[in-house]
């Protein structure tokens, strides 16, 4: 069975969420914090959960504006909290059809649901005719057995003019006890449902709490037990003890400390081994389990009888450290790994896998990670909901699993009629579309991580400010490749980064993926004033920073000055379609000549005021309009410049 889709309603802050879909595989709720998403995990774990404990609804979980008025009908009227959808699988319809027939194929859906009575409720349809006619088929009823039953429309008076018949042949008396035997009450809805509640799979809410602890006290474990007092992590723990086939009751027999010591490494060697799989923080570290006496110095209850600890040994440094002193994030992470490994060897792949905030103390890459684990080893075999507001939590390349989780507030514009109660609170957006950017921002940052990513998809990065370097490059590239001389290898992926002041910045969040960069930017000395000299930075190669004024002959150069005064006047002149007479207003250089940018931005200023604004890309942008046979005033030292530029740049491939 697959949940289709959910609906919650009258639980803590969600009215009415109306209902929603579910994704197959993977839902993300993403909402910012007191949104709603957890409630809505809670409610959905109440169906069917793996602790049947924690599945009833109480009453002090309504909402609390109506909760009296709801008190004073709810003996005689409840209400209803959790209805799903689920759509059957080809396995629940054959199951189906061992005892409805072909009448099963016509069953595609169930609704399921729960509230406040905290029954168990199901709908289906079922063509109860067809049943009926499908059981006479199979008994081989000959024409004068059929004619007794003949017009039954349902198994209720199958089985009622059966029972009349005062003598019944063979094949009529085993028809009357299949029924009997199969169909309870003679209600094929309910014979359908309970057939279908053993297939419902169990749904497991696993939370950000659930964290083992380091170190157990055998004597408060069982004594928690007893009275019902067990922590989210003492359960962890007893899913680790359960891994093994141990119980509380095991630990206090003496004669079996070794064994169950061997028996517990063994089974962190196995999630030792899975865990590293998918933790690339550190992968040096092992966990291990020991067995010793209490003393009597040590807080309670660690004073008295056997404690079990946990210990992360590092074999690099020569040393171990407790469970408890590692990160938040590796504890969560081993403490799923334990939960989940046990849950699934209980239940197998009859799962629902609810995850409440998952790896919300874990790094980015650590995120990173858990998404990678959920994707490859939970997705292909259990459908998982799981709540977010981290983009790292979020695959961008799939948004359309993401529901958004927002409270909607009442609008109180004066004059405007109040919106009813059950319209406010928590709500769940069935599209990716929400108006409180708080809520989009973690789909707007996964989004835009994953956009950023393609710009460095070459194994060869080179760096340049903006675009009208992109531009000039592609035309000079093509211009220098049909004239038979030196051009950019195709090997270098062109990437704007938006100016001298971006680069470290980009240099740090990409050169980590051990991609080849190089950097072409404008003179550096302003840059250097300011600390912005990517040669210091210690993440590119040596010699990997070109900078114009090599190229430009002279000492303070941007892109256009290795284009060389002469083709630049004329490119913008014929860019802007200025006259000749505006150009003329253009003294000669000076002895020592500065970026020719400033001196169009001067120049612009002189212009009539309805006049255009001098902007860097619009030259580059007419240049690469152009065709090969374009020719401008001194090109020569152009096509010169940026080949030197290209050669040294392809020297850096080799």
């Amino acid at each position: 069975m697959i949940l289709h889709s959910v609906r919650v309603q009258n639980f803590k802050c969600v009215n009415d969420s109306t209902f929603f879909k579910v994704d197959e595989k993977v839902t993300y709720l993403v909402g910012k914090n007191e949104s709603g998403k957890t409630t809505l995990l809670q409610a959905i774990s109440k169906l069917n959960p793996v602790e049947p404990a924690t599945g009833e609804f109480t009453i002090l979980e309504y909402p609390r504006s109506r909760m009296v008025a709801y008190q004073q009908r709810s003996e005689s009227q409840h209400d209803e909290v959790l209805t799903t959808i689920w759509l059957l699988s080809q396995d629940d319809v054959a199951d189906l059809a061992e005892i409805l027939g072909p009448a099963a194929e016509g069953i595609s859906r169930v609704e399921v649901s729960k509230g406040y009575s905290n029954e168990t409720v199901w709908k289906l349809e079922v063509d109860e005719e067809a049943v009926v006619r499908h059981l006479v088929a199979v008994h081989n009823l000959d024409r004068d057995e059929q004619r007794p039953v003949d017009g039954a429309q349902t198994v209720q008076e199958l089985h009622r003019r059966l029972s009349e018949l005062e003598t019944r042949t063979d094949r009529q008396y085993a028809l009357l006890v299949y029924v009997i035997s199969n169909f309870q009450d003679y209600s094929v809805d309910l014979t359908a449902r309970n057939r279908l509640q053993s297939r419902l799979p169990k749904i497991s809410h696993f939370t950000e709490y659930m964290r083992m602890p380091g170190q157990i006290s055998i004597n408060d474990l069982k004594w928690r037990q007893e009275n019902d007092a067990l922590e989210d992590g003492h359960r962890v723990f007893l899913a680790l003890l359960d891994m093994i086939g141990r119980g509380v009751d095991d630990l206090e027999q003496i004669e079996q400390h070794e064994m169950l010591t061997a028996e517990l490494e063994g089974a962190s060697n196995r999630l030792t081994s899975e865990f590293f799989n998918y933790w690339s923080q550190d992968q040096n570290l092992r966990v291990q389990f020991s067995l010793q006496r209490a003393l009597p110095g040590d807080p309670p209850p660690f004073n008295e009888g056997w404690i079990i600890r946990t210990r992360i040994q590092d074999p690099r440094r020569e040393y171990t450290t407790t469970f408890d002193e590692r990160s938040a994030g590796f504890v969560w992470f081993f403490s799923f790994l334990v939960w989940f490994s046990q849950i699934r060897r209980q239940y197998g792949e009859h799962l629902v896998v609810l995850l409440d905030d998952p790896g919300l103390s874990l790094h980015a890459r650590g995120q990173a990670d858990l998404l990678r684990y959920i994707e490859e080893r939970l997705a292909p075999s259990y459908q998982v909901m799981l709540t977010t507001h981290s983009p790292f939590m979020i695959d961008a390349s799939k948004l359309y699993r993401a529901r958004t989780v927002e409270k909607v507030a009442a609008d109180t514009t004066a004059g405007q009629p109040q919106p009813s109660e059950a319209a406010l609170g928590t709500k769940v957006g069935d599209e990716v579309l929400s108006s409180d950017p708080d809520t989009l921002f973690p789909l707007q940052a996964a989004l835009a991580y994953e956009i950023s990513q393609p710009l460095f998809v070459g194994e060869h990065s080179l760096l340049v400010e903006g675009p009208s370097e992109i531009l000039y490059f592609q035309w000079f590239k093509r211009k220098l490749a049909s004239l038979g001389r030196t051009t950019l290898d195709d090997q270098w992926v062109v990437t704007p980064c938006g100016g001298i002041d971006k680069i470290a910045a980009f240099l740090s969040l990409f050169t980590p993926n051990k991609l080849h960069i190089a950097v072409v930017t404008s003179t550096l000395s302003g840059g250097k004033a300011h600390g912005l000299d990517p040669r210091g930075s210690g993440l590119l190669r040596q010699g990997h920073v070109l900078t114009m004024d090599d190229y430009a002959r002279q000492g303070d150069a941007g892109i256009e000055d290795v284009i060389g005064r002469g083709a630049y006047l004329s490119l913008v002149q014929q860019a802007y379609g200025l006259s000749p007479e505006q150009m003329n207003t253009l003294g000669k250089p000076g002895k020592d000549p500065g970026p020719l940018v400033k001196e169009m931005e001067q120049l612009f200023t002189t212009l009539p005021q309805q006049g255009p604004k001098f902007e860097r890309y619009r030259p580059a942008e007419f240049l690469i309009q152009q065709s090969m046979e374009f020719d401008l005033p001194d090109f020569g030292r152009a096509l010169d410049g940026f080949e030197a530029l290209f050669r040294d740049l392809n020297a850096m491939l080799y």
